[in-house]
Protein backbone atom coordinates (compact mmCIF):
# COMPACT_ATOMS: atom_id res chain seq x y z
CA UNK A 1 0.00 0.00 0.00
CA UNK A 2 2.87 2.40 0.76
CA UNK A 3 4.30 1.91 -2.75
CA UNK A 4 0.93 2.58 -4.34
CA UNK A 5 0.46 5.69 -2.20
CA UNK A 6 3.83 7.06 -3.28
CA UNK A 7 3.05 6.30 -6.90
CA UNK A 8 -0.26 8.18 -6.68
CA UNK A 9 1.37 11.15 -4.93
CA UNK A 10 4.02 11.46 -7.63
CA UNK A 11 1.51 11.17 -10.47
CA UNK A 12 -1.51 12.87 -8.94
CA UNK A 13 -2.38 14.88 -12.05
CA UNK A 14 -2.29 11.75 -14.22
CA UNK A 15 -4.61 9.85 -11.88
CA UNK A 16 -6.99 12.80 -11.68
CA UNK A 17 -7.27 12.88 -15.45
CA UNK A 18 -7.73 9.10 -15.50
CA UNK A 19 -10.41 9.07 -12.82
CA UNK A 20 -12.59 11.85 -14.26
CA UNK A 21 -13.88 9.92 -17.30
CA UNK A 22 -14.16 6.72 -15.25
CA UNK A 23 -16.29 8.49 -12.63
CA UNK A 24 -18.39 10.12 -15.33
CA UNK A 25 -19.18 6.78 -16.98
CA UNK A 26 -19.87 5.10 -13.65
CA UNK A 27 -22.10 8.00 -12.67
CA UNK A 28 -24.27 7.47 -15.75
CA UNK A 29 -24.43 3.70 -15.12
CA UNK A 30 -25.34 4.17 -11.44
CA UNK A 31 -28.08 6.69 -12.24
CA UNK A 32 -29.62 4.32 -14.75
CA UNK A 33 -29.41 1.46 -12.23
CA UNK A 34 -31.08 3.54 -9.50
CA UNK A 35 -33.94 4.47 -11.84
CA UNK A 36 -34.41 0.83 -12.83
CA UNK A 37 -34.48 -0.25 -9.17
CA UNK A 38 -37.06 2.42 -8.33
CA UNK A 39 -39.14 1.36 -11.32
CA UNK A 40 -38.95 -2.29 -10.26
CA UNK A 41 -40.16 -1.60 -6.71
CA UNK A 42 -42.95 0.67 -7.93
CA UNK A 43 -44.13 -2.10 -10.26
CA UNK A 44 -43.92 -4.63 -7.45
CA UNK A 45 -45.99 -2.33 -5.22
CA UNK A 46 -48.66 -1.92 -7.90
CA UNK A 47 -48.79 -5.65 -8.45
CA UNK A 48 -48.88 -6.61 -4.75
CA UNK A 49 -51.44 -4.04 -3.66
CA UNK A 50 -53.42 -3.33 -6.80
CA UNK A 51 -53.49 -6.38 -9.05
CA UNK A 52 -53.23 -9.48 -6.88
CA UNK A 53 -56.44 -11.22 -5.82
CA UNK A 54 -55.10 -11.54 -2.26
CA UNK A 55 -52.86 -8.87 -0.89
CA UNK A 56 -49.61 -9.74 0.95
CA UNK A 57 -49.75 -10.05 4.73
CA UNK A 58 -46.73 -7.79 5.12
CA UNK A 59 -45.29 -4.74 3.40
CA UNK A 60 -41.80 -4.84 1.86
CA UNK A 61 -40.10 -1.71 3.10
CA UNK A 62 -37.39 -1.93 0.46
CA UNK A 63 -40.02 -0.17 -1.64
CA UNK A 64 -39.76 2.81 0.72
CA UNK A 65 -35.97 2.72 0.87
CA UNK A 66 -35.45 2.71 -2.88
CA UNK A 67 -38.15 5.26 -3.76
CA UNK A 68 -37.87 7.71 -0.83
CA UNK A 69 -35.25 9.90 -2.50
CA UNK A 70 -37.65 10.65 -5.36
CA UNK A 71 -40.95 10.44 -3.44
CA UNK A 72 -41.14 12.27 -0.08
CA UNK A 73 -44.48 10.56 0.63
CA UNK A 74 -42.43 7.47 1.53
CA UNK A 75 -41.09 9.06 4.71
CA UNK A 76 -43.81 7.76 7.02
CA UNK A 77 -42.18 4.37 7.61
CA UNK A 78 -39.23 6.04 9.40
CA UNK A 79 -40.94 8.38 11.88
CA UNK A 80 -41.96 6.02 14.70
CA UNK A 81 -38.80 3.87 14.53
CA UNK A 82 -36.68 7.03 14.74
CA UNK A 83 -38.49 8.03 17.92
CA UNK A 84 -38.04 4.52 19.31
CA UNK A 85 -34.36 4.59 18.41
CA UNK A 86 -33.86 7.71 20.53
CA UNK A 87 -34.70 5.62 23.63
CA UNK A 88 -32.28 2.79 22.78
CA UNK A 89 -28.84 2.59 24.39
CA UNK A 90 -25.88 0.51 23.34
CA UNK A 91 -26.05 -3.14 24.42
CA UNK A 92 -29.75 -3.18 25.29
CA UNK A 93 -32.40 -5.77 24.41
CA UNK A 94 -35.25 -5.01 22.01
CA UNK A 95 -38.58 -6.67 21.30
CA UNK A 96 -39.95 -5.82 17.84
CA UNK A 97 -43.57 -6.90 18.05
CA UNK A 98 -45.36 -7.65 14.75
CA UNK A 99 -42.06 -7.01 13.00
CA UNK A 100 -43.28 -7.66 9.44
CA UNK A 101 -40.35 -7.93 7.04
CA UNK A 102 -37.77 -7.21 9.76
CA UNK A 103 -36.52 -4.02 8.17
CA UNK A 104 -37.17 -1.87 11.26
CA UNK A 105 -35.19 -4.20 13.53
CA UNK A 106 -32.29 -4.21 11.09
CA UNK A 107 -32.20 -0.57 10.02
CA UNK A 108 -33.00 1.20 13.29
CA UNK A 109 -31.94 -1.07 16.16
CA UNK A 110 -29.40 -3.71 15.16
CA UNK A 111 -26.34 -1.45 15.02
CA UNK A 112 -26.20 -0.94 18.81
CA UNK A 113 -28.68 -3.40 20.36
CA UNK A 114 -27.26 -6.50 22.00
CA UNK A 115 -30.21 -8.70 21.02
CA UNK A 116 -33.48 -8.21 19.15
CA UNK A 117 -36.42 -10.58 19.25
CA UNK A 118 -38.42 -9.91 16.07
CA UNK A 119 -41.85 -11.54 16.22
CA UNK A 120 -44.54 -11.98 13.58
CA UNK A 121 -47.23 -14.57 12.97
CA UNK A 122 -46.74 -14.38 9.20
CA UNK A 123 -44.26 -17.07 8.16
CA UNK A 124 -43.61 -15.44 4.79
CA UNK A 125 -42.64 -12.17 6.48
CA UNK A 126 -40.26 -13.95 8.85
CA UNK A 127 -38.63 -15.92 6.02
CA UNK A 128 -38.25 -12.70 4.02
CA UNK A 129 -36.74 -10.93 7.05
CA UNK A 130 -34.22 -13.70 7.65
CA UNK A 131 -33.17 -13.52 4.01
CA UNK A 132 -33.07 -9.75 3.50
CA UNK A 133 -32.47 -8.35 7.00
CA UNK A 134 -30.78 -11.10 8.94
CA UNK A 135 -27.78 -10.67 11.21
CA UNK A 136 -26.40 -12.23 14.37
CA UNK A 137 -28.24 -9.81 16.66
CA UNK A 138 -31.74 -10.43 15.34
CA UNK A 139 -33.63 -13.59 16.30
CA UNK A 140 -36.72 -14.01 14.15
CA UNK A 141 -39.73 -15.77 15.64
CA UNK A 142 -42.46 -17.17 13.43
CA UNK A 143 -45.17 -17.41 16.05
CA UNK A 144 -48.32 -15.94 17.53
CA UNK A 145 -47.63 -12.89 19.71
CA UNK A 146 -49.53 -14.29 22.67
CA UNK A 147 -47.65 -17.60 22.51
CA UNK A 148 -44.35 -15.77 22.28
CA UNK A 149 -45.01 -13.55 25.30
CA UNK A 150 -46.05 -16.55 27.39
CA UNK A 151 -43.08 -18.74 26.43
CA UNK A 152 -40.06 -16.50 25.74
CA UNK A 153 -37.23 -16.92 28.23
CA UNK A 154 -36.38 -13.22 28.36
CA UNK A 155 -37.67 -11.76 31.61
CA UNK A 156 -37.67 -8.19 30.30
CA UNK A 157 -36.67 -5.89 27.47
CA UNK A 158 -35.22 -2.39 27.47
CA UNK A 159 -37.20 -1.28 24.41
CA UNK A 160 -40.43 -2.69 23.00
CA UNK A 161 -41.41 -1.45 19.56
CA UNK A 162 -45.00 -2.10 18.51
CA UNK A 163 -45.09 -0.31 15.20
CA UNK A 164 -47.31 -2.26 12.85
CA UNK A 165 -49.83 -4.36 14.65
CA UNK A 166 -51.99 -2.51 17.16
CA UNK A 167 -54.95 -2.11 14.82
CA UNK A 168 -54.75 -5.76 13.72
CA UNK A 169 -55.98 -6.82 17.18
CA UNK A 170 -59.57 -6.44 18.24
CA UNK A 171 -60.12 -4.26 21.29
CA UNK A 172 -61.22 -7.28 23.31
CA UNK A 173 -57.84 -8.96 22.60
CA UNK A 174 -55.64 -5.95 23.24
CA UNK A 175 -56.15 -6.12 27.02
CA UNK A 176 -54.57 -9.59 27.14
CA UNK A 177 -51.79 -8.34 24.86
CA UNK A 178 -51.02 -5.36 27.10
CA UNK A 179 -50.98 -7.55 30.20
CA UNK A 180 -48.51 -9.84 28.44
CA UNK A 181 -46.29 -6.88 27.58
CA UNK A 182 -46.32 -5.62 31.16
CA UNK A 183 -44.81 -8.93 32.29
CA UNK A 184 -41.84 -8.27 29.98
CA UNK A 185 -41.33 -4.70 31.19
CA UNK A 186 -39.46 -3.16 34.10
CA UNK A 187 -39.74 0.41 35.32
CA UNK A 188 -36.92 1.26 32.88
CA UNK A 189 -38.50 -0.35 29.80
CA UNK A 190 -39.79 1.97 27.08
CA UNK A 191 -42.73 0.95 24.90
CA UNK A 192 -43.15 2.80 21.61
CA UNK A 193 -46.42 2.16 19.80
CA UNK A 194 -47.93 3.59 16.65
CA UNK A 195 -51.29 3.12 15.00
CA UNK A 196 -53.26 4.86 12.24
CA UNK A 197 -56.19 7.12 12.99
CA UNK A 198 -59.34 6.33 11.07
CA UNK A 199 -63.09 6.40 11.41
CA UNK A 200 -63.35 4.29 8.27
CA UNK A 201 -62.81 0.56 8.84
CA UNK A 202 -61.41 0.17 5.32
CA UNK A 203 -59.27 3.30 5.38
CA UNK A 204 -56.15 1.61 4.05
CA UNK A 205 -56.26 0.42 0.49
CA UNK A 206 -55.81 -3.32 0.28
CA UNK A 207 -55.53 -4.11 4.00
CA UNK A 208 -59.13 -4.06 5.17
CA UNK A 209 -59.19 -7.86 5.22
CA UNK A 210 -56.58 -7.91 7.99
CA UNK A 211 -57.00 -4.84 10.15
CA UNK A 212 -59.57 -5.01 12.91
CA UNK A 213 -60.04 -2.00 15.19
CA UNK A 214 -58.82 1.51 14.57
CA UNK A 215 -58.67 4.39 17.01
CA UNK A 216 -60.54 7.43 15.83
CA UNK A 217 -58.39 10.01 17.62
CA UNK A 218 -55.25 10.50 19.68
CA UNK A 219 -57.37 10.92 22.81
CA UNK A 220 -59.04 7.56 22.24
CA UNK A 221 -55.66 5.84 22.14
CA UNK A 222 -54.48 7.69 25.25
CA UNK A 223 -57.54 6.53 27.17
CA UNK A 224 -56.98 2.91 26.15
CA UNK A 225 -53.25 2.88 26.93
CA UNK A 226 -53.62 4.75 30.23
CA UNK A 227 -55.42 1.76 31.71
CA UNK A 228 -52.15 -0.20 31.52
CA UNK A 229 -49.21 2.17 31.06
CA UNK A 230 -47.85 5.52 32.17
CA UNK A 231 -47.87 7.76 29.13
CA UNK A 232 -44.61 9.62 28.54
CA UNK A 233 -45.71 11.37 25.36
CA UNK A 234 -48.05 11.01 22.42
CA UNK A 235 -48.46 12.89 19.20
CA UNK A 236 -50.55 12.82 16.07
CA UNK A 237 -48.37 12.76 12.97
CA UNK A 238 -49.87 13.79 9.65
CA UNK A 239 -48.77 12.51 6.26
CA UNK A 240 -50.04 13.18 2.77
CA UNK A 241 -52.45 10.24 2.79
CA UNK A 242 -52.99 9.33 6.44
CA UNK A 243 -52.52 10.29 10.07
CA UNK A 244 -51.18 8.14 12.87
CA UNK A 245 -50.60 8.37 16.61
CA UNK A 246 -47.22 7.58 18.14
CA UNK A 247 -47.19 6.92 21.88
CA UNK A 248 -44.29 6.41 24.27
CA UNK A 249 -45.13 4.54 27.47
CA UNK A 250 -43.61 3.20 30.66
CA UNK A 251 -44.77 0.38 32.89
CA UNK A 252 -47.56 1.02 35.36
CA UNK A 253 -48.23 -1.43 38.16
CA UNK A 254 -51.83 -2.55 38.00
CA UNK A 255 -53.89 -5.06 39.93
CA UNK A 256 -54.68 -8.12 37.85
Amino acid sequence: MAIIRKLVERNKLFFRLLFLPVLAVLGVVVNIAIKLIRFFYRLQYIYDWGLRDKHPNHFKHLTNLYTWSSDPNRNQFATAPSIARSYLKRGQKVLDLCCGDGSISFLFFSDIANKIDAVDVDRDAIMYGRKKFGNDKIVYHDTDVFKFLSSVNETSYDLIYFGSGFDYFKRCDREALFLGLLKKMTSETTLVLKTPISSDESYMWGQEEAQSDFVKSEQELIEELSQFFNLVQSREVQYSSRSEVIAVCKKREINT
